[in-house]
């Protein structure tokens, strides 16, 4: 008997792994037959298929029989199938139920363990543009930014970090050190949803800081290794805008 790839996926959708899957259509052209046959027709081991067969009887989806002193196995008749999928839905929303009522408390949890920050290295070119990509997607970010290293280190970015939250209605604050890339670049992207201002000669600095809604992102550029540090840590991020804001204001 052959079953299409429809079937396969709707027997994996209540959970099945693939063996659990074989062993269970096999068994409905062999039908009843000991462990030894079902493992020669799969060509899964006896053991493996001992254990497969334990789980699809808990589920209901094959029986055992005993006659004498053989044991035999089968699968249910094609037309109880749909009771056991709906046996798994409702055991699916009794799940449900129990998960939202422990929600309050795993929110608890939860807060207690954003106070730690997750701490994230990247180390190389290719990586650290990975890094740059994620920027790329923030609806929204601030930062203390050198334009003349990314010029010469990470050049695609100079202007694509600009471009994509312009694209992307985004809104971006930007504190530069004074150069002549950094006149281009404001003249450029300055905007009412992307504001620019360029810091007193003195202020330089020679690394990136990017605040984002729930991270910070700290890029060092070097001749001979670009790295970013990513802090993944709200109360953090709340110091870093604080740290921002007095800049931006003065």
């Amino acid at each position: 008997m052959i079953f299409d790839n429809n079937m396969k996926l709707i027997l994996q959708k209540i959970g099945l792994s693939q063996k659990e899957i074989e062993i269970f259509l096999s068994l409905f052209p062999l039908g009843p037959q000991p462990v030894s046959i079902i493992a020669r027709h799969t060509d899964i081991p006896r053991p493996t298929v001992y254990v497969i067969l334990d789980r699809l009887k808990k589920i209901g989806l094959v029986q055992e029989l005993k006659r004498n002193d053989s044991t035999r196995f089968r699968c249910i008749p094609a037309d109880e199938i749909p009771d056991i999928i709906s046996g798994r839905i409702s055991e699916l929303e009794q799940t449900k139920k129990a998960i939202e009522e422990y929600l309050p408390r795993l929110k608890i949890l939860e807060q207690k363990l954003t106070t730690t920050p997750t701490v994230r290295f990247h180390e190389g070119r290719d990586v650290v543009m990975q890094a740059y990509e994620r920027i790329t997607a923030e609806k929204e970010i601030c930062a203390f930014f050198n334009p003349l290293h990314v010029k010469k280190y990470m050049p695609i970015y100079l202007e694509k970090v600009a471009a994509e939250i312009r694209r992307n209605n985004g809104k971006a604050r930007e504190l530069l050190t004074e150069c002549d890339e950094a006149q281009e670049y404001k003249k450029k992207w300055s905007s009412e949803q992307h504001q620019i201002k360029i810091l007193p000669k003195r202020a330089q600095f020679t690394s990136d800081t990017i605040i984002c809604a729930d991270r910070i992102y700290m890029i060092a550029y070097d001749r001979d290794q670009i790295t970013a540090t990513e802090i993944i840590s709200p109360a953090l991020v709340k110091t870093q805008q604080a740290v921002f804001e007095e800049m931006w204001n003065k």
